[in-house]
């Protein structure tokens, strides 16, 4: 069991995952195909033909989103002041999450960047908005994406970019404010998305 300080911090790296998930799992309960009056399981239509050609049925939207790709360690390291442990990567289905976890406390995860990839802009939109109504402490932040805010009781930045919503939660920040080492995390990562 976790106590004091190191309670928050692993709130933290739960919560917005679980968040994005539930939504990513409440849209796809809502979305997708219907059936026809045969019973006939139906597919929408693809909304462009690239994104048809390049996934097959069985490859999730977000597969092709490597998180650990958007941002270095070094980059992680100068962000929050401190050394960090290589990369982990984790995916499920729409959702690739990177942990870089502490040297100090292996089991204690000091930065992830989070992508989840949603079907259309709408849909993330409606994600991210879905996120920002149940958030903590909401503080609006300019000049990342299409829109972007912090949530301090979980010290997690939440950004929105087309398709894409970005979650960058910070736990370690040695020397360096949380917010502005997960804005710096942000900017990289949103500069490589695809």
């Amino acid at each position: 069991m976790v106590w004091g300080a190191d309670a928050g911090h692993t709130r933290a790296v739960i919560a917005a995952p679980l968040a994005m998930l539930s939504a990513l799992l409440l849209l796809s309960a809502c979305g997708g195909g219907g059936t026809t009056s045969t019973g006939e399981k139906t597919q929408p239509p693809a909304k462009n033909a690239t994104a048809a050609t390049t996934r097959t049925s069985s490859t999730p939207a977000g597969a092709e989103i490597d998180p650990c790709a958007l941002v270095t360690k070094a980059e992680i390291e100068v962000a929050v002041g401190t050394a960090v442990l290589d990369p982990k990567l984790e995916r499920l289905a729409n959702l690739a999450s990177c942990s870089f976890n502490d040297p100090a406390a292996p089991i204690i995860t000091a930065v992830s960047v989070n992508v989840f990839v949603a079907a259309s802009e709408s849909d993330a939109r409606e994600i991210f908005d879905l996120a920002k109504r149940n958030a903590a402490d909401v503080q609006e932040v300019d000049g990342l994406g299409d829109d972007a805010y912090w949530d301090d009781i979980l010290g997690t930045l939440q950004v929105l970019q087309g398709t894409y919503e970005l979650s960058i939660d910070v736990t370690s920040s040695e020397g360096a404010d949380q917010k502005r080492a997960a804005e710096d995390i942000a900017a990289k990562a949103l500069s490589r998305l695809p």
